[in-house]
């Protein structure tokens, strides 16, 4: 069960998405063009085994959505999720951190 300050961080976290979905511009809603990612941190490693992560928006960016992965922590790295946003935004970066490459089930 959620905390109550849990769950208003992840009702505001669902306003900024439905108020990015209602934001249209040229060739659809502004959450296309946006990359949201939500998610637990932890301090001495991006590995990400002990918490779950959410990715929204970024369609136009190359994401896929709607989909639950759930990655080996010992096979890919968080990092590599951070380093796959980092590219699909343009940013000339080969590498993040121990990042092994952009995780293919993600990019459509």
């Amino acid at each position: 069960m959620l905390a109550a300050r849990d769950e208003m961080l992840v009702a505001c976290f669902a306003r900024l998405v439905e108020r990015l979905k209602g934001v249209k511009v040229a060739d659809g809603p502004l959450l296309d063009h946006t990359v949201l990612l939500f998610g637990g941190a932890q301090i001495s490693s991006h590995s990400g085994k002990s918490f779950p992560t959410l990715l929204a928006g970024g369609r136009k960016l190359g994401f896929k959505h709607g989909q639950h992965l759930k990655w080996e922590s010992d096979k890919r790295p968080m990092s590599d999720l951070y380093l796959t946003i980092l590219q699909q935004l343009g940013c000339p970066v080969k590498s993040f951190k121990e990042s092994t490459g952009p995780p293919s089930e993600i990019l459509g």
